[in-house]
């Protein structure tokens, strides 16, 4: 509570919740479920893992960067904001509009989930 929390190069599976503060995470190739109120995800991720990823966010954005190579479905929504993808090339699989996307990157793979309130949501290779 209170306080954000760091996570850098870890392998095994994740789970990250704080509120009123942010979770950043770099390097990260293990599951990774991470949750925040009040404060933004930011993602990082070494590789899909193949447990997947599942990202909550209430008041505050949603960004995850992945590798552009890496194979995943991906299930997004935001309730009020908007959502984009940057250097990625998803296939649509159901409902794509503002605040909803559903799809699948390089053929889908693992589930990459992602749901928020309050803030934005944007996907982008590196």
């Amino acid at each position: 509570m209170n306080g954000g929390v760091d996570i850098t190069g870890l392998t095994g599976r994740i789970v990250a919740e704080t509120t009123n503060g942010g979770v950043n995470a770099r390097n990260i190739s293990g599951q990774l479920e991470a949750t925040t109120t009040n404060g933004g995800l930011d993602i990082e991720l070494a590789k899909m893992p193949d447990a997947g990823v599942k990202l909550e966010c209430t008041n505050g954005g949603i960004d995850v960067r992945l590798p552009r190579d890496a194979k995943a479905t991906i299930s997004a929504s935001i309730t009020n904001g908007g959502i984009k993808t940057d250097g990625l090339s998803i296939e649509a699989s159901g409902e794509n509009n503002r605040r909803r996307l559903e799809g699948r990157l390089n053929g889908g793979g693992p589930r990459l989930d992602a749901q928020g309130v309050n803030g934005g949501i944007t996907l982008s290779g590196r």
